[in-house]
């Protein structure tokens, strides 16, 4: 929440300003995503796919071709993150 449509910036993460919508009292509610290290993201994709294909696998359902999951959660380091992929084995 801020005061007036700011520009907000980060020292050192590239970032990108995805919204800035208008609240009463001339706040704004503005929405920005921050570039982050890879890190153990790449990991951590691969196993909420695995996890869900097994669970899928469980219940009798076999995916089909051209299914997306969406998956969220925070890292260890504390940042928050959202993606989405295509749910296949290689």
């Amino acid at each position: 929440m801020a005061n007036g449509d700011v520009t907000l910036t980060h020292e050192s993460e590239p970032r990108l300003r995805l919204a800035s919508l208008a609240m009463p009292e001339n706040r704004r509610a503005i929405l920005v995503a921050h570039g982050e290290p890879e890190g153990e993201l790449p990991s951590r994709l691969t196993q909420a796919v695995n996890d869900s294909i097994d669970r899928a696998e469980q219940q009798g359902v076999k995916p089909a071709q051209g299914v997306y999951g969406y998956f969220s959660g925070e890292s260890s380091e504390g940042w928050r993150y959202i993606f989405g992929a295509r749910i296949f084995r290689r």
